[in-house]
């Protein structure tokens, strides 16, 4: 069935599907014994006259429906490379916007290593800090350890010594309860 559905269009296969349905029905009226039979030996000109007529219609049907087949086959060739030139174009900015939003994170990841880095620094030349002070300074470090552990590849190892000590540092002040 899926080898069906690859060599013909949806078009062609209900084209295909309507014609057997029509022979059926055909096949079946011809079976039909009973008035239809009478009704042929009487109207035999009638008939002939409605089916070459019938035919005819059929016929012409048949070819503006090939034309009009055509023209959409046509129209999805086309599509086909319009979409397979987007897909191309949409993968590109997708690798493009994967690099920026990388390049962001580690920058991001930068910028708090800084800010703990320098509020570090602070404690080392004995510059005293409020408790808000130690709090803010340790969601920052939750953060960056977090995007460490999310990012195996970014360089971790310039903020431990650093973390450590506001960590101790902290432990410290909460201990004496000696903030500023």
């Amino acid at each position: 069935m899926e080898e069906l559905l690859k060599n013909f269009s949806p078009v062609e296969i209900i084209l295909c599907t309507w014609l057997i349905t029509k022979v059926a029905i055909e096949v079946v009226e011809k079976f039909d014994w009973g008035k239809e039979r009478i009704r042929k030996i009487f109207d035999s000109d009638y008939k002939a006259q409605e089916k070459q007529k019938r035919l005819e219609d059929k016929v012409g049907n048949l070819e503006k429906f090939y034309e009009e087949k055509k023209r959409v086959d046509d129209g999805f060739a086309h599509l086909k490379d319009v979409d397979e030139k987007i897909l191309g174009e949409l993968s590109d900015i997708k690798d493009t916007l994967n690099e920026h939003i990388r390049v962001d994170d580690e920058r991001n990841a930068d910028s708090i290593r800084a800010y703990i880095l320098r509020f570090n620094m602070e404690l080392v030349r004995g510059i005293l800090h409020t408790r808000e002070d130690f709090i803010e300074v340790l969601s920052k470090i939750d953060e960056y350890e977090r995007y460490c552990r999310s990012h195996k590849d970014y360089r971790n190892n310039r903020a431990v010594s650093a973390i450590s000590n506001i960590k101790r540092v902290y432990g410290e002040r909460l201990e004496k309860r000696d903030f500023l």
